[in-house]
């Protein structure tokens, strides 16, 4: 299927500037001069040939008192495979990528304040699960820049609205979260409906008003807890 030129601009807008309001698919078309509904079909087809992993939230987990790092494992080729599996299985592990090295499959694995194992022996067990050869633990040293946003274009600079504010200095440190906090968390990290109203079926899941939401949202985003709302494109 291909690709127009509308599809690569609502990409761009999908990955930077997801709207937090009632209608965010209406405001969508609005900025490209189409329907809410053809934002939306849009969207599922670009899910559904796989330039779109999922469109929700992406949270900064350090200022979730997460504790995260990078892992290199090194697997026999032949094993590669069913090692990924394995280690995917596990809810903290994104960004699984096979590497043209002796440490040939790399993630990224966060874990929970309250994890009765912690970091390293999850990363321990990890290991024994799916019989790496060796590991290594790959710990942020000093952040630079976070998050991947792909200019589909040609013609915009998407990192140029947060790069500046995700920094070491505006992690929020002593944010504390209430009960609605971490359900709401919890359930936007799923992916989004691809409905008019998708903040109403995520509160609809919560039983709370869809303002709620929002409101949840835009404060997580002013104190450095949620970067943004976005797609997640397949890279």
């Amino acid at each position: 299927m291909d690709i127009e030129k509308i599809d690569n601009k609502l990409l761009n807008l999908l990955q930077s500037d997801f709207p937090l309001t009632d209608s965010p698919f209406s405001d969508l078309g609005e900025m490209l001069s189409i329907s809410e509904e053809e934002v939306i079909i849009r969207t599922q087809k670009l899910k559904n040939i796989k330039f779109i992993r999922q469109i929700s939230a992406i949270f900064d987990t350090r200022s979730m008192k997460y504790k995260s790092t990078l892992v290199a494992m090194a697997f026999d080729e032949d094993k590669l495979d069913e090692a990924a599996h394995i280690i995917n299985s596990h809810p903290g592990v994104t960004h699984n990528y096979k590497r043209n090295h002796f440490y040939n499959l790399w993630f990224t694995l966060a874990v929970p304040p309250d994890s009765k194992l912690g970091l390293e022996a999850t990363v321990d067990l990890l290991g024994k699960l799916s019989n790496s050869r060796l590991t290594r633990i790959l710990p942020t040293l000093k952040l630079f820049k976070i998050g991947v946003k792909l200019d589909m274009t040609g013609q915009d600079s998407l990192s140029s609205k947060d790069e500046d504010f995700y920094s070491e200095e505006n992690i929020s440190k002593d944010y504390k979260f209430t009960e609605k906090d971490i359900n709401v968390i919890k359930e936007v990290q799923e992916d989004f409906p691809l409905v008019p109203k998708p903040f109403e079926e995520i509160g609809k899941r919560l039983r709370i008003p869809s303002k709620d939401v929002i409101d949840c949202l835009k404060k997580f985003n002013k104190n450095g807890i949620m970067r943004r709302v976005a797609a997640i494109l397949h890279h």
